[in-house]
């Protein structure tokens, strides 16, 4: 049908050219799928043909690494939006099953997605195709889950799950192993084939802080105390930690805002003496292998009535994370005062898979990430008719920075920002998370950031406007720095420059993503359709420089004006503080289908019981007509509960 220029797979892969041992034919699926594309009212070209070719090219080959016991690989493909990459791969798990048909021994195929809907959608498209039920959905809300359980997802050829799902309980496998197994193979198999769609997390980033301590030990502690005497020596051991959380490998705490721990033999010393027990015992005690054993027969449940399902989660999480204080790559985080001690892990599964990345090559994450391959892919559309307006500030425009200006108010926003001529039903604004509330109104399109990949909601939205710029904990970085070079002396502050090209890069490739959300995400005759963004930027040119190198990059023949506004922010004092971490648990432990709370169950199970003063300002905040505005008093009213004194004090539903 077409002259494919696509490189053999033994210059490509350094691998024998034999597709025996491939599934399915790459160039036969591109044409098949070609008559699909254009059910849906699409044009195929050469350029569509050849990217669809090389996506199952990239699928047929994780596979034979798999099979064939080959270095594993990450093979990420930027294939842009638009250009029909999720259709692609439902494509071909419904073409693998419809295989099946001839031979008995063809492969299970894992494929993850971002959201339910999506899971859903993929399932039925690909059940429909083939003409009966070859995939099933596992989420919290599937029916197959409800009715059936995970004990059949090893008789589906294809399992549809969420990234959510997947990081979580491959992180967890240990707690969750028997349904983990189930997910993750086929006819008793490990399934060779894994297709991500959009980017993953790669990293699993573990932080260890007095509020997680806090948790186990007052957990764990009702565990022991009811009778498990087996928990001695590890409730014990928590215990130490417990007391001695801020002074653990040092004295006084390094100023600095990262610090690598080198030494943890004086802890396991010390440990040794208090629990008279040989150093390895204590070494191997940090895994809390009893604790988990405990938590994983839902024990808990028993014993602690007030813990929700959530609370149990973070807490299972916490337990995990526990062994990771003697972590070879342990340091200490500084956050303006909030020491946490952080390290991190490698999570995706020793096996090579696709993931389908738009913005792939513009972030730097991927660039020496371990077993990552950022395949080039061919262009197929271009952006001569998109518009960027880059507006320049003199401002800072974090999330801390914008909360505290009345500029924020819905009408200056539009006033300041919107075109004139634009239609609000064909606009979108992006917005920070905590900020999206002040500008939630039914007349606008209103999202946040770390909500917009993959979000197909806004493809029919001409006008984009950006307000804000989302930087994540530089933590994010130094582990990504870390994972990447395996060097442990990357965890200082000597290394800035290659911190802040991680998030720069990073920063475009979310924005990048936010510009394609709307109807510049299509294709018509090669090109993206008309679209008008405005993106407002902060006072920093080295990243409004690496931004716009980025956008020319990624998005051929876009046309970029600048312009400058003279936004000048006036600080509004808050009349409350933001909330702590203690407060964020506080609302995340109320178990909303119950019609009264006690104060002091979630006390306990938040694990704050043994302080006072944070008692009697929690009290203080939902009780005094003063503290009205904290987001203690706005959580607790907007959940439906008034706190009320009936002897001890009560969250009643009203």
């Amino acid at each position: 049908m077409f002259s494919s220029n696509f490189t053999n797979k033994t210059t490509e892969f350094g691998l024998a050219n034999d597709v025996r041992n491939y599934p399915l034919d790459a160039r036969q699926l591109a044409n098949k799928f070609s008559g699909v594309w254009e059910k849906y009212g699409n044009t195929t070209s050469n350029e569509l043909l050849l990217l669809w070719e090389q996506i199952f090219e990239y699928i047929n080959e994780s596979y034979y690494r798999n099979v064939s016991d080959i270095n594993k690989r990450y093979m990420v493909v930027p294939a842009a939006t638009g250009s029909g990459k999720t259709q692609c791969f439902r494509f071909y798990a419904a073409e693998l099953a419809k295989k099946e048909f001839e031979d008995n021994e063809c492969p299970g195929m894992l494929i993850i997605t971002t959201y339910i809907d999506e899971i859903n959608e993929a399932v039925e498209q690909i059940n429909k195709s083939v003409g009966r039920n070859v995939a099933a959905a596992y989420h919290s809300e599937s029916s197959f889950k409800i009715e059936q359980g995970e004990r059949y997802l090893d008789s589906y050829q294809i399992v549809v799950i969420s990234h959510e799902y997947f990081l979580r309980n491959h992180y967890l496998r240990a707690v969750n192993n028997d349904i983990y197994q189930q997910v993750v193979t086929y006819k008793g198999k490990q399934r060779p084939i894994i297709v991500i769609d959009e980017a993953i997390k790669l990293i699993n980033h573990i932080g260890i802080d007095k509020r997680a301590i806090d948790g186990i030990k007052y957990n764990i502690g009702p565990l022991y105390e009811s009778g498990n005497s087996e928990l001695k020596e590890e409730y014990q051991l928590i215990n130490y930690i417990h007391k001695h959380f801020n002074k653990l490998f040092s004295d006084e705490l390094d100023k600095k805002k990262v610090m690598l721990v080198s030494d943890k033999s004086k802890l396991l010393e010390n440990l040794s003496n208090e629990l008279h027990l040989p150093v390895d015992r204590v070494r191997r005690l940090f895994k809390l292998n009893q604790s988990i054993e405990l938590l994983k027969n839902n024990q808990l449940y028993k014993i602690n009535k007030a813990v929700t399902k959530e609370g149990k989660k973070g807490l299972v999480e916490d337990v995990v994370d526990f062994q990771h204080l003697l972590g070879d790559s342990l340091y200490l985080y500084n956050d303006r005062g909030s020491v946490t001690y952080r390290t991190s892990t490698l999570e995706l599964p020793e096996q090579s898979l696709v993931v389908l990345d738009a913005t792939a090559s513009v972030d730097v994450f991927y660039r020496d990430f371990p077993h990552t391959y950022v395949y080039p892919v061919p262009p197929v559309k271009t952006y001569e008719q998109v518009e960027i307006e880059l507006i320049q500030t003199k401002s800072k425009l974090g999330k801390s920075t914008l909360r505290k200006h009345p500029e924020l108010q819905e009408e200056n926003i539009i006033f300041h920002l919107m075109p004139r001529d634009a239609n609000i039903d064909n606009t979108v604004i992006f917005v920070h998370k905590d900020l999206k509330k002040q500008l939630n109104n039914d007349a606008y399109n209103i999202d946040n950031f770390g909500n917009l990949v993959g979000v197909n909601t806004y493809k029919d939205c001409s006008n984009i406007m950006i307000y804000g710029i989302h930087y994540k904990p530089d933590f994010i970085y130094y582990d990504t720095l870390y994972q990447s070079t395996r060097d442990k002396a990357v965890l200082t502050e000597d290394h800035r420059d290659k911190i802040l090209e991680l998030k720069y890069s990073n920063i475009a490739a979310e924005i990048i993503q936010a510009i394609n959300r709307g109807c510049c995400r299509g294709i018509v005759d090669g090109k993206a359709p008309k679209m008008n963004v405005q993106l407002l930027l902060p006072n920093n040119k080295e990243l409004v420089k690496a931004l716009v190198e980025s956008i020319e990059q990624e998005m051929r023949g876009v046309v970029i004006h600048k312009t400058s506004y003279p936004l000048e922010f006036t600080v509004v004092e808050e009349k409350s503080k933001p909330p702590t971490t203690k407060d964020i648990v506080f609302i995340d432990c109320i178990d909303s289908n119950l019609d009264e709370i006690k104060l002091s169950d979630l006390y306990k199970l938040t694990g704050i019981q043994s302080s006072k003063k944070i008692i009697e300002r929690v009290l203080r905040n939902l009780t005094k007509p003063d503290y009205n505005n904290t987001y203690l008093a706005i959580e607790v009213a907007r959940l439906g509960y008034k706190t009320i004194k009936k002897g001890q004090w009560y969250l009643v539903k009203h």
